[in-house]
């Protein structure tokens, strides 16, 4: 025994020292390269509707005939009695319902394995105990929603139980089975103990027009949440759509194939404790009161909620970012530009079985922090008919625990916290979203991969932020009080360290493809680590403060392609690699540009390679496009204007006239930085800082730091930035400049 004991303690011993040693190399890492994992884009889901599901028709031949008819009801057909007001559905089959049921229940008690079809041809019911529809036991129950018919469902606001124990119904339609709702009537649902909605398996909308005012959650399925089609309007104090089963990751989802909806929740519009898939449908979406309802961003760093759509203090979830660090950032960008860029820019504001068990492309695994889905749970003692709020309440738009697949639908967002949000990766693979958020535009614990669609993040903190940024198609309109796109390790939840957003190789943007322009009063593109551009139009309206810079990489910035016009102040400024395949030209202004002011650079010819007018007043301009040659001479202008100028002020071709020339620069290296009047400088960035307030930004203790150093000057003092590099210093190739003649 004792020598088993003392080889358990050399067990021990080793475990730790192999522990700490790989702590130790995780803090000196290379960021220098890129340590991305493959993400897979392919659709998660496949959700299969059954011919029971789809079937809305119905005959009075062959069904049961329940008339209802204040506290009690007449039967006319087999499988169905009645007793005092209560209707018991004991059989399978198909069956009529009219009338009202003043204060009673239409229960559902028949074989596991039986096909029980529900038609509501114009009913109201109501209970003042409990659920008005409880399906107990049944293989599938199938609520059918009559032609024409009118429809309407009310619940209790307290539950009586038979016991203490139960807490089941808890909805005014219940199901502890599979759950289905088709036809083309209309049904109205008010849940006024809980929720509207709820199956304790899979819960399946194919058609009809839905609404439900719930307590609670509007619409849940614990195992599952599929809609196919049908015009649904949820107003609910909780979630308004919600799969929850943490138990199984084969379950917990949500997916949207079609529809119409009009959204309102307190807490997250769309909640599925796994994957949150959408391919299709129109949103109108309120969650958290909206944006204006956001709490205040404070000088706090590190992560203050917990679990998974855990809590900001202050009523969100997630980390406590930084606030806008200068006097100089205010909520929305200023500054902005006359004419319509200007107007856009410068905003104030799997197959499935009977089981319900999807059969996906790629398994849904949930990280650690998602055990739990939502830190605050619903009063379960039955005493209140309101939810429970908690300062932890999560008000997210749409959030899938592992992942979140979209790629098609179109989106108005306004939302408190994250508009879309993942504990996992988000993919956006298609479709058109709209976002006003009091957080994140888009945040994914670990990839945020967009492939096409169009986005506009008119209101944001941070605009589109991930441990990995790849875009490679789409486009997309950022606009930030703090960064535009940020990529940053870390958990947007985690409550374990303070320092959960250091930098490490595999935080990298990558651009391949799209169209993305950005206006950020904090840094326009921030990577902890790398910036990788292979393609695509990047265009960055950066800050006007010189504590951020529309550039800001703790690794490098290597360009082989495309197009990246970057704005911004001068005293944090960066340029791509000089070691990049595609060349760079970074203009440093001894005086500050005003807003809406075009810069031209155009070859030995005349012909213009690009302009662009920034929205806001900058002092620098990085340039990189693939007509810029070494050994080349080109003309830098400002003023004019150009005829292929398009809402973003940028044009690539047409016809530049108007403009007054500043210099003329002879490309000798693939980073040239000159100033306006046309020597030779360096620029003055502290790359590395890391993004978005994160932990040790300001310490000087981050893994990055490259960039040249020097000291910043105040925007506006009509000083460029100091030419002194620092200790991580890079000093771009300058090349060999002149005055205009």
């Amino acid at each position: 025994m004792k020598l088993k004991g003392k080889a358990v303690l050399a067990g021990l011993l080793s475990a730790m020292l192999l522990l700490y040693t790989a702590a130790g190399c995780a803090q000196t890492q290379d960021t220098s390269s890129s340590a991305v994992s493959e993400v897979s884009t392919e659709k998660p889901l496949t959700v299969e509707y059954t011919e029971e599901d789809l079937d809305a028709a119905w005959s009075e031949s062959g069904s049961t005939s329940i008339t209802l008819s204040g506290n009690t009801a007449t039967v006319t057909g087999s499988g169905a009695t009645v007793k005092d007001s209560t209707v018991t559905i004991s059989a399978a089959g198909t069956y009529v319902l009219s009338g009202t049921l003043t204060d009673g229940q239409i229960e559902v008690s028949a074989g596991k394995e039986d096909l029980v079809r529900l038609v509501l041809n114009g009913v109201t019911l109501s209970n003042s105990t409990s659920a008005p529809i409880y399906s107990s036991q049944a293989g599938k129950t199938v609520i059918v929603l009559a032609e024409g018919s009118k429809n309407t469902v009310t619940d209790a606001t307290e539950y009586k139980y038979e016991s203490a124990d139960d807490d089941e119904p808890d909805a005014a339609i219940f199901g502890k089975d599979d759950l289905t709702i088709n036809g083309t009537g209309s049904l109205t649902v008010t849940g006024n103990y809980k929720n509207g909605i709820g199956s304790k398996d899979t819960l399946k909308i194919v058609s009809g027009t839905i609404s439900v005012t719930a307590a609670n959650d509007g619409i849940r399925g614990r195992d599952a949440v599929a809609v196919k089609d049908g015009t649904i309007t949820v107003d609910a104090k909780g979630d308004a759509v919600r799969s929850n089963n943490d138990e199984d990751t084969a379950k917990g989802w949500v997916a949207v194939e079609g529809g119409a909806f009009q959204i309102t929740s307190g807490q997250d519009a769309f909640q599925a404790e796994t994957i949150l898939q959408v391919t299709g449908g129109t949103f109108d979406i309120t969650a958290g009161g909206g944006s204006a309802n956001a709490a205040a961003h404070q000088e706090q760093f590190g992560g203050q909620g917990g679990g998974f759509g855990g809590g900001r203090p202050g009523g969100n979830g997630g980390f406590q970012p930084g606030s806008d660090r200068s006097s100089a950032s205010s909520g929305t960008a200023s500054g902005a530009a006359s004419g319509t860029q200007a107007e856009r820019l410068n905003v104030t504001p799997p197959a499935e079985s009977s089981t319900g068990t999807a059969t996906k492309n790629v398994a849904a695994s949930v990280s650690s922090n998602t055990a739990e889905s939502q830190t605050a749970q619903p009063d379960q003692s039955g005493s209140s008919g309101t939810a429970e709020s908690t300062e932890e309440d999560s008000t997210k738009a749409l959030k899938g625990g592992s992942e979140v697949y979209l790629s098609g639908g179109t989106f108005q967002i306004d939302s408190a916290d994250d508009a879309v949000h993942s504990n996992g990766t988000v993919i956006v693979a298609g479709g058109n979203l709209n976002i006003s958020t009091g957080d994140d535009g888009m945040h994914a614990d670990d990839a945020l991969v967009i492939q096409d669609g169009t986005i506009e993040i008119q209101k944001s903190y941070e605009g589109l932020e991930g441990a990995s940024v790849t875009i490679s198609g789409g486009t997309i309109h950022v606009t930030a009080s703090d960064d535009g796109i940020n990529a940053a390790g870390g958990s947007d939840d985690d409550t374990d360290s303070r320092d959960s957003f250091e930098a490490n190789s595999s935080n990298e943007i990558r651009f391949t493809g799209g169209t993305v322009v950005i206006d950020a009063s904090g840094d326009g593109v921030d990577s902890n680590a790398n910036v990788v551009q292979e393609g695509g139009t990047v265009l960055v309206n950066g800050p006007v403060n010189s504590g951020n810079g529309a550039l800001d990489f703790g690794g490098t910035y290597q360009i082989s392609g495309g197009i990246l016009v970057a704005a911004g102040s001068s005293g944090m400024a960066q340029a791509p690699d000089e070691d990049s395949q595609q060349n760079s030209l970074t203009v440093v202004f001894t005086e500050t540009q005003a807003a809406g002011t075009a810069v031209n650079i155009s070859d030995a010819a005349g012909n213009s390679i690009l302009t662009f007018a920034p929205a806001k007043q900058f002092q620098t301009i990085v340039v990189s496009a693939p007509g810029l040659k070494q050994g080349s001479s080109y003309t830098v202008s400002t003023g004019g204007e150009n005829s292929g100028m398009n809402e973003d002020g940028y044009a690539a071709s047409g016809t530049y006239s108007g403009g007054t020339q500043l210099t003329k620069v002879t490309l000798s290296g693939a980073s040239t930085v000159i100033s306006s009047t046309g020597e030779e400088t360096t620029l003055g960035g502290m790359g590395g800082m890391g993004g978005g307030g994160r932990p040790n930004r300001n310490d000087g203790q981050n893994a990055g730091g490259s960039g040249n150093g020097g000291t910043p000057p105040d925007l506006g003092s009509g000083a460029p930035a100091d030419a002194g590099g620092g200790p991580n210093g890079r000093t771009q190739q300058s090349g060999s400049a002149s005055s205009p003649s």
